[in-house]
């Protein structure tokens, strides 16, 4: 379920680049973001070590969150292009052109680096915390 979760996220942050001059992804990359500050500082605020915190998010946030950002980043070049194709601009890609590098980049980058969280987020993580209760 962490894996289908995972990959829901992802095709959605990538996805919200289909409405054109709102740049959406970005949206999508600051509320993480900002989930994982607030949740940090909760937990700094109850007295909670920052180790554990980091031994929470690290193991499998070195896979997940770049493959958010690269998510985010195939949401903002769909948009960005759809915005050309949209304003006629003589740079303009095809946009078969662009929902194919768009697949490419989430089907040979972001999915494998989702597989890697969700196997680390399940069977490593738990143990690395472990350490810090």
């Amino acid at each position: 379920s962490l894996l289908m979760n995972n990959w829901r996220a992802m095709l959605l942050s990538a996805a919200y680049g289909i409405i054109p001059f709102l740049f959406l992804p970005l949206i999508s990359l600051l509320s993480n973001g900002v989930l994982l500050g607030v949740l940090g500082g909760l937990l700094h605020a109850s007295g909670q070590s920052m180790l554990f915190y980091a031994a929470g998010i690290l193991p499998h946030g070195v896979f997940e969150i770049p493959a958010l950002v690269l998510s985010a980043a195939c949401g903002v070049y769909l948009c960005r292009g759809l915005c050309r194709i949209i304003l006629n601009r003589p740079d303009k890609v095809a946009a078969v052109e662009l929902f194919s590098e768009l697949l490419r980049v989430l089907v040979l980058v972001v999915a494998p680096l989702t597989v890697c969280a969700a196997f680390i987020e399940c069977y490593i993580t738990p143990v690395v915390m472990a350490f810090f209760m």
